[in-house]
């Protein structure tokens, strides 16, 4: 891979991961409830997800899943439901009488919640493997540019730390602008609103997966 094609990927894929989407709305939701320091275990869930779908790009698993149309509609009717799941479950633990994102103590003043790391990376990991089309993506867009007169998995390997770095990048900014947002709100009824759109954008993303 030359570096004017190299060049050419990153910006390409920096485009793609500016675009709203599950990935961006799991950072914003755990940077909100958790501090943006906490994305980054969400990061290392969603990298590590995309480790393993371009190594099976890699091998060809892509294109045989462009080619079947039955194993894709399973794919997507497992990942749709799994984002309609995670939207519910926030909306039902605020109906539970939980907080939502930010929750407050009678004083106003704000506390923040810990998550452990394995549920951390396990919540990024199935929210990033949820969407299918990223199979369907990734296996259109990166055998774009790969030159197969030099050496295959080396490309792969530049292409995947390229992509890590955008996306820790640029999902740190979401992060430290979604924890801006979090000093300056106190009110409780903003906070639950926040927690209503977040499971609701969940849940119509699932949906929109299942019925694409």
């Amino acid at each position: 891979m030359t570096f004017s094609l190299w060049s050419i990927f990153a910006a390409s894929y920096l485009v793609t991961t500016l675009s709203p989407g599950p990935n961006v709305l799991l950072v914003l939701n755990q940077a909100l409830k958790y501090g943006w320091r906490s994305i980054y275990v969400t990061i290392l869930g969603n990298l590590f997800c995309q480790l393993l779908i371009i190594a099976a790009i890699a091998l060809g698993i892509g294109a045989l899943v462009a080619r079947n149309p039955y194993l894709y509609e399973i794919m997507k009717m497992i990942g749709g439901t799994y984002l309609i799941y995670y939207g519910m479950r926030i909306l039902y633990r605020l109906v539970r009488g939980e907080n939502g994102n930010l929750p407050l103590p009678l004083d106003g003043t704000q506390v923040r919640e810990q998550q452990t790391f394995v549920a951390g990376f396990r919540e990024a990991f199935f929210v990033s493997a949820s969407n299918p089309k990223t199979v369907i993506f990734l296996s259109a867009f990166l055998p774009q540019f790969v030159d197969s007169q030099r050496s295959i998995p080396l490309q792969f390997a530049i292409m995947f730390v390229t992509i890590a770095l955008i996306v820790a990048s640029i999902h740190t900014l979401y992060a430290l602008s979604a924890s801006e947002l979090k000093r300056r709100i106190v009110n409780r009824r903003t906070n639950q609103a926040l927690s209503v759109v977040t499971g609701a954008l969940f849940a119509v993303l699932g949906i929109g997966i299942v019925v694409s």
